[in-house]
């Protein structure tokens, strides 16, 4: 009888750890799964919340290796999850390292985006150090779970899944009464749009500033002119002749001195323009020379622009209308 109650109790002893085998394998267990490997002076444990899910509800990792003596994890990747089962798990922190000499753990969040009666966890393989002697210790011998995950997708039936059909047509009444508001509602947005676009105008013009005159934009430009540029001389040239062509009509920026002589001695253009034309002729043939043959002159850009800020200032006239 004795022998009979020893066999019974071995049987029933073999029968809980084949159950404590299934939980670790993660197969049908709702309730928190843990698997603790030892390999040498190194303990990993790895724990989930529990080993059925389904796509909404997220489970918890948590990682964690230990020793007797003081260690240091030199390498932890990021995520921790093999490609594979990356592929079917998002992974993200829940904790930050917990680090002291002889235990390093850290919590996980996991959400599951493909479902399956045994959707693998497998993590990437980390590198120990022990503290006292300094061996590094490759760590791969992570436990493997396989989680069941449920969804809803699978479960329907393609008889609920009926042809895409056009929505209902409205009533005629409501459809007449849109197009009857849909004109006037339009024609009244233009109408403020137009008067809102008109107003802005108006008050832009009112609150534009001045426009300066020939002399006061020619005398301006002048002095801004930077004399140690390699275009000094040809920038004043330039404004010195548009300065001739706002006050006097002359198209000065296309003409050379001689055919702007001919201009200023045309019938019409009176004595005023008659005694400045040989000022201007002397100073434009002066510019013609410094640009086109620098080395048979030794007259410097601030010169020529003073001469013409001279001229302008000797000669202020109204711009043409």
């Amino acid at each position: 009888m004795t022998i009979g109650l020893l066999l019974m109790l071995g049987l029933l002893l073999r029968g809980q750890v084949g159950i404590g085998l299934a939980s670790a394998k993660g197969g049908d267990v709702l309730g928190p799964i843990q698997q603790t490997v030892q390999r040498g002076p190194l303990t990993a444990t790895v724990e989930l919340d529990r080993g059925e899910t389904n796509l909404v509800d997220p489970l918890t990792l948590t990682v964690q290796i230990e020793a007797r003596e003081p260690i240091e994890v030199l390498s932890i990747p990021d995520p921790i999850l093999q490609p594979e089962s990356a592929e079917a798990w998002w992974i993200t922190p829940l904790t930050p390292e917990t680090t002291e000499p002889n235990r390093w753990r850290r919590c996980y969040r996991l959400e599951a985006f493909a479902w399956g009666d045994a959707v693998p966890i497998r993590l990437l393989p980390c590198s120990v150090r022990m503290v006292r002697t300094g061996q590094t210790i490759p760590w791969t011998d992570w436990p493997v779970f396989h989680v069941r995950v449920t969804s809803s997708i699978d479960r329907v039936s393609l008889a609920d899944v009926g042809p895409i059909s056009d929505p209902p047509p409205l009533p005629e009444s409501v459809a007449l009464q849109e197009t009857l508001w849909s004109w006037p509602a339009l024609g009244m947005g233009l109408v403020i749009g137009g008067s809102l676009v008109f107003v802005m105008l108006r008050r832009r013009r009112h609150r534009a500033v001045p426009e300066l005159s020939a002399d006061e934009w020619a005398l301006q430009q002048l002095r801004a002119v930077p004399l140690d540029a390699s275009d000094a001389i040809a920038e004043v040239d330039r404004i010195f002749r548009q300065w001739l062509e706002r006050c006097f009509g002359i198209p000065a920026l296309r003409r050379t001195p001689a055919e702007m002589q001919a201009e200023w001695h045309r019938p019409g253009n009176g004595t005023a323009t008659d005694a400045i034309g040989s000022d201007v002729i002397r100073f434009l043939t002066t510019l013609e020379q410094v640009k086109f043959a620098p080395h048979h002159t030794g007259m410097p850009p601030k010169q020529l622009r003073d001469w013409a800020i001279q001229m302008i200032e000797a000669h202020p006239a109204d711009p043409v209308k």
